[in-house]
Protein backbone atom coordinates (compact mmCIF):
# COMPACT_ATOMS: atom_id res chain seq x y z
CA UNK A 1 0.00 0.00 0.00
CA UNK A 2 1.13 3.63 -0.32
CA UNK A 3 1.41 3.86 3.46
CA UNK A 4 3.70 0.85 3.65
CA UNK A 5 5.79 2.22 0.81
CA UNK A 6 6.21 5.52 2.71
CA UNK A 7 7.28 3.62 5.83
CA UNK A 8 9.91 1.69 3.84
CA UNK A 9 11.14 4.92 2.22
CA UNK A 10 11.68 6.41 5.68
CA UNK A 11 12.92 3.39 7.64
CA UNK A 12 14.43 1.13 4.97
CA UNK A 13 13.73 -2.34 3.53
CA UNK A 14 14.79 -3.96 6.83
CA UNK A 15 11.23 -3.19 7.94
CA UNK A 16 9.86 -5.79 5.53
CA UNK A 17 9.49 -9.50 6.24
CA UNK A 18 10.43 -12.12 3.67
CA UNK A 19 6.87 -12.16 2.32
CA UNK A 20 6.84 -8.36 1.82
CA UNK A 21 4.63 -7.45 4.78
CA UNK A 22 5.52 -5.03 7.55
CA UNK A 23 7.93 -6.30 10.21
CA UNK A 24 6.06 -4.82 13.17
CA UNK A 25 8.55 -5.95 15.80
CA UNK A 26 11.49 -4.36 13.94
CA UNK A 27 9.58 -1.12 13.46
CA UNK A 28 8.51 -1.04 17.11
CA UNK A 29 12.11 -1.52 18.24
CA UNK A 30 13.04 1.68 16.38
CA UNK A 31 10.09 4.01 16.98
CA UNK A 32 9.54 3.27 20.65
CA UNK A 33 13.16 4.05 21.48
CA UNK A 34 13.44 7.16 19.30
CA UNK A 35 10.81 9.93 19.71
CA UNK A 36 11.78 11.58 16.41
CA UNK A 37 11.33 8.28 14.56
CA UNK A 38 7.95 7.77 16.22
CA UNK A 39 6.82 11.25 15.15
CA UNK A 40 7.94 10.49 11.59
CA UNK A 41 5.93 7.26 11.61
CA UNK A 42 2.86 9.02 12.99
CA UNK A 43 3.13 11.69 10.28
CA UNK A 44 2.93 8.88 7.71
CA UNK A 45 0.21 6.77 9.30
CA UNK A 46 -2.15 9.12 11.16
CA UNK A 47 -3.54 11.05 8.15
CA UNK A 48 -4.08 7.79 6.24
CA UNK A 49 -5.78 6.18 9.25
CA UNK A 50 -8.09 9.18 9.70
CA UNK A 51 -9.02 9.19 6.03
CA UNK A 52 -9.71 5.46 6.06
CA UNK A 53 -11.84 5.75 9.19
CA UNK A 54 -13.87 8.57 7.65
CA UNK A 55 -14.35 6.47 4.51
CA UNK A 56 -15.54 3.41 6.45
CA UNK A 57 -17.80 5.44 8.73
CA UNK A 58 -19.40 7.23 5.77
CA UNK A 59 -20.23 3.96 4.02
CA UNK A 60 -21.45 2.08 7.10
CA UNK A 61 -25.19 1.31 7.37
CA UNK A 62 -27.21 3.93 9.26
CA UNK A 63 -27.79 1.59 12.20
CA UNK A 64 -24.19 0.38 12.45
CA UNK A 65 -22.02 0.87 15.52
CA UNK A 66 -18.65 1.96 14.12
CA UNK A 67 -15.68 1.14 16.36
CA UNK A 68 -12.31 2.85 16.01
CA UNK A 69 -9.48 1.08 17.89
CA UNK A 70 -6.96 3.78 18.88
CA UNK A 71 -4.05 3.30 21.29
CA UNK A 72 -3.02 6.97 21.18
CA UNK A 73 -5.95 8.97 22.54
CA UNK A 74 -4.04 11.27 24.89
CA UNK A 75 -6.12 14.44 25.46
CA UNK A 76 -9.71 15.67 25.55
CA UNK A 77 -9.63 17.25 22.07
CA UNK A 78 -8.70 13.85 20.62
CA UNK A 79 -11.66 12.07 22.24
CA UNK A 80 -14.24 14.83 21.77
CA UNK A 81 -15.25 13.70 18.28
CA UNK A 82 -16.48 10.29 19.48
CA UNK A 83 -19.90 9.63 20.97
CA UNK A 84 -18.51 7.11 23.47
CA UNK A 85 -14.97 6.17 24.49
CA UNK A 86 -14.21 2.73 25.98
CA UNK A 87 -10.86 2.31 27.70
CA UNK A 88 -9.24 -1.06 28.28
CA UNK A 89 -6.59 -1.47 30.97
CA UNK A 90 -4.37 -4.16 32.45
CA UNK A 91 -1.52 -4.21 34.96
CA UNK A 92 1.83 -3.23 33.45
CA UNK A 93 3.57 -6.51 34.29
CA UNK A 94 0.82 -8.47 32.59
CA UNK A 95 0.95 -6.21 29.53
CA UNK A 96 4.70 -6.80 29.28
CA UNK A 97 4.24 -10.59 29.45
CA UNK A 98 1.59 -10.41 26.73
CA UNK A 99 3.79 -8.29 24.46
CA UNK A 100 6.70 -10.72 24.94
CA UNK A 101 4.28 -13.51 23.99
CA UNK A 102 3.57 -11.61 20.74
CA UNK A 103 7.25 -11.58 19.84
CA UNK A 104 8.62 -8.36 21.36
CA UNK A 105 11.77 -8.28 23.43
CA UNK A 106 11.18 -7.21 27.03
CA UNK A 107 13.10 -3.95 26.53
CA UNK A 108 10.98 -3.13 23.48
CA UNK A 109 7.79 -3.95 25.38
CA UNK A 110 8.78 -1.63 28.23
CA UNK A 111 9.74 1.11 25.78
CA UNK A 112 6.37 0.83 24.05
CA UNK A 113 4.50 1.18 27.35
CA UNK A 114 6.72 4.04 28.50
CA UNK A 115 5.95 5.94 25.28
CA UNK A 116 2.21 5.94 26.04
CA UNK A 117 0.23 7.76 28.73
CA UNK A 118 -0.46 5.76 31.87
CA UNK A 119 -3.86 4.54 33.01
CA UNK A 120 -4.28 7.36 35.53
CA UNK A 121 -4.13 9.84 32.66
CA UNK A 122 -6.17 7.65 30.31
CA UNK A 123 -9.14 6.92 32.58
CA UNK A 124 -10.56 10.50 32.61
CA UNK A 125 -10.70 10.38 28.80
CA UNK A 126 -13.02 7.36 28.81
CA UNK A 127 -16.74 6.91 29.37
CA UNK A 128 -16.30 3.21 30.16
CA UNK A 129 -13.28 1.48 31.69
CA UNK A 130 -12.88 -2.26 31.12
CA UNK A 131 -10.54 -4.41 33.18
CA UNK A 132 -8.43 -6.74 31.03
CA UNK A 133 -6.45 -8.53 33.74
CA UNK A 134 -8.41 -11.75 33.18
CA UNK A 135 -8.46 -14.03 30.16
CA UNK A 136 -9.93 -13.46 26.73
CA UNK A 137 -13.24 -15.07 27.66
CA UNK A 138 -13.67 -12.77 30.67
CA UNK A 139 -13.11 -9.72 28.49
CA UNK A 140 -15.42 -11.06 25.80
CA UNK A 141 -18.20 -11.53 28.38
CA UNK A 142 -17.67 -7.95 29.60
CA UNK A 143 -17.83 -6.62 26.03
CA UNK A 144 -21.02 -8.58 25.35
CA UNK A 145 -22.59 -7.12 28.49
CA UNK A 146 -21.52 -3.61 27.49
CA UNK A 147 -22.97 -4.13 24.01
CA UNK A 148 -26.33 -5.30 25.32
CA UNK A 149 -26.70 -2.79 28.15
CA UNK A 150 -25.20 0.32 26.61
CA UNK A 151 -23.77 0.32 23.08
CA UNK A 152 -26.71 -1.12 21.20
CA UNK A 153 -29.34 0.91 23.09
CA UNK A 154 -27.23 4.04 22.65
CA UNK A 155 -27.02 3.40 18.92
CA UNK A 156 -30.79 2.94 18.71
CA UNK A 157 -31.42 6.18 20.61
CA UNK A 158 -29.01 8.06 18.34
CA UNK A 159 -30.73 6.71 15.25
CA UNK A 160 -34.09 7.96 16.51
CA UNK A 161 -32.64 11.16 18.02
CA UNK A 162 -34.44 10.64 21.32
CA UNK A 163 -33.17 10.74 24.92
CA UNK A 164 -32.62 7.55 26.88
CA UNK A 165 -35.32 6.51 29.33
CA UNK A 166 -34.63 7.38 32.95
CA UNK A 167 -35.79 5.93 36.21
CA UNK A 168 -36.93 7.93 39.21
CA UNK A 169 -34.31 10.38 40.53
CA UNK A 170 -32.31 9.14 43.51
CA UNK A 171 -29.98 11.28 45.64
CA UNK A 172 -26.51 9.70 45.91
CA UNK A 173 -23.32 10.67 47.77
CA UNK A 174 -20.99 13.11 46.04
CA UNK A 175 -19.05 11.35 43.27
CA UNK A 176 -15.44 12.50 42.73
CA UNK A 177 -15.71 11.58 39.03
CA UNK A 178 -18.49 14.11 38.34
CA UNK A 179 -16.09 16.98 37.42
CA UNK A 180 -13.93 14.91 35.07
CA UNK A 181 -17.00 13.36 33.44
CA UNK A 182 -18.52 16.81 32.97
CA UNK A 183 -15.27 18.11 31.42
CA UNK A 184 -15.20 15.21 28.96
CA UNK A 185 -18.84 15.70 27.96
CA UNK A 186 -18.43 19.47 27.62
CA UNK A 187 -15.50 18.85 25.25
CA UNK A 188 -17.78 16.56 23.21
CA UNK A 189 -20.55 19.16 23.18
CA UNK A 190 -18.14 21.92 22.20
CA UNK A 191 -16.70 19.82 19.39
CA UNK A 192 -20.19 19.14 18.04
CA UNK A 193 -21.45 22.72 18.35
CA UNK A 194 -18.35 24.38 16.92
CA UNK A 195 -18.56 28.13 16.43
CA UNK A 196 -22.10 28.28 17.85
CA UNK A 197 -20.69 28.00 21.38
CA UNK A 198 -20.44 31.16 23.47
CA UNK A 199 -19.83 29.35 26.75
CA UNK A 200 -19.74 25.88 28.34
CA UNK A 201 -20.20 25.18 32.04
CA UNK A 202 -20.81 22.41 34.54
CA UNK A 203 -23.66 23.75 36.72
CA UNK A 204 -26.13 22.51 39.29
CA UNK A 205 -25.71 20.27 42.35
CA UNK A 206 -23.12 17.90 40.85
CA UNK A 207 -20.82 20.90 40.30
CA UNK A 208 -20.66 21.55 44.06
CA UNK A 209 -17.82 19.52 45.65
CA UNK A 210 -18.79 17.16 48.44
CA UNK A 211 -22.55 17.65 48.11
CA UNK A 212 -24.95 14.72 47.74
CA UNK A 213 -27.11 15.11 44.64
CA UNK A 214 -29.22 13.33 42.07
CA UNK A 215 -26.78 11.60 39.70
CA UNK A 216 -27.67 13.78 36.70
CA UNK A 217 -24.99 16.09 35.31
CA UNK A 218 -26.34 19.56 34.54
CA UNK A 219 -24.33 21.16 31.75
CA UNK A 220 -24.93 24.56 30.18
CA UNK A 221 -24.11 25.81 26.72
CA UNK A 222 -24.73 29.45 25.84
CA UNK A 223 -25.37 30.58 22.28
CA UNK A 224 -25.87 33.96 20.63
CA UNK A 225 -29.61 33.76 19.93
CA UNK A 226 -32.56 31.34 19.64
CA UNK A 227 -31.79 30.74 15.96
CA UNK A 228 -28.33 29.44 16.92
CA UNK A 229 -29.91 27.08 19.44
CA UNK A 230 -32.14 25.66 16.70
CA UNK A 231 -29.32 25.43 14.18
CA UNK A 232 -27.00 23.48 16.48
CA UNK A 233 -29.67 20.98 17.64
CA UNK A 234 -28.95 18.31 14.95
CA UNK A 235 -25.22 18.33 15.72
CA UNK A 236 -25.90 17.97 19.44
CA UNK A 237 -28.28 15.08 18.73
CA UNK A 238 -25.61 13.35 16.62
CA UNK A 239 -23.11 13.78 19.46
CA UNK A 240 -25.51 12.01 21.83
CA UNK A 241 -27.62 14.86 23.22
CA UNK A 242 -30.99 15.05 21.44
CA UNK A 243 -33.41 17.88 22.21
CA UNK A 244 -36.30 17.23 24.55
CA UNK A 245 -39.46 17.96 22.59
CA UNK A 246 -41.62 20.83 23.83
CA UNK A 247 -40.61 23.72 26.08
CA UNK A 248 -38.78 22.82 29.27
CA UNK A 249 -38.43 24.67 32.53
CA UNK A 250 -34.86 25.52 33.51
CA UNK A 251 -34.71 24.15 37.05
CA UNK A 252 -31.20 25.53 37.56
CA UNK A 253 -31.91 29.24 37.14
CA UNK A 254 -35.57 29.54 38.02
CA UNK A 255 -38.72 29.35 35.89
CA UNK A 256 -37.30 30.95 32.73
CA UNK A 257 -37.75 28.92 29.55
CA UNK A 258 -34.76 27.22 27.96
CA UNK A 259 -33.98 24.61 25.32
CA UNK A 260 -33.24 21.30 27.01
CA UNK A 261 -31.22 18.43 25.54
CA UNK A 262 -30.68 15.10 27.27
CA UNK A 263 -28.45 12.06 26.95
CA UNK A 264 -29.09 9.33 24.38
CA UNK A 265 -26.46 7.25 26.18
CA UNK A 266 -28.33 5.06 28.70
CA UNK A 267 -25.22 4.86 30.88
CA UNK A 268 -24.83 8.56 31.77
CA UNK A 269 -27.72 10.89 32.69
CA UNK A 270 -27.18 14.46 31.44
CA UNK A 271 -29.35 17.56 31.24
CA UNK A 272 -27.86 20.00 28.73
CA UNK A 273 -29.36 23.48 29.09
CA UNK A 274 -28.93 25.54 25.90
CA UNK A 275 -29.46 29.21 26.74
CA UNK A 276 -29.05 32.53 24.96
CA UNK A 277 -25.97 34.36 26.23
Amino acid sequence: SPGLAAVIDRFGPVMLTDDGSLNRAALAAVVFSDPDARRDLEAITHPRIRDRFDELAATAPADAVVVNDIPLLTALPAVAGFQLVVGVGADVDLRIRRLIGRGLAEADARARIAAQIDDDARRPLTDVWMDNNGGVEALRAAVDALWDARLRPFGDQLLRAVPATRGLPVVVPSDPTWPTTAARLLARIGFAAGTAVRGLEHIGPTAAPGIAAVDVLDLQMTVADPAAADAVAPALAHAGFPRVTGPAVDTIHGPARCVLHRNADPGRAVDLHVRVA
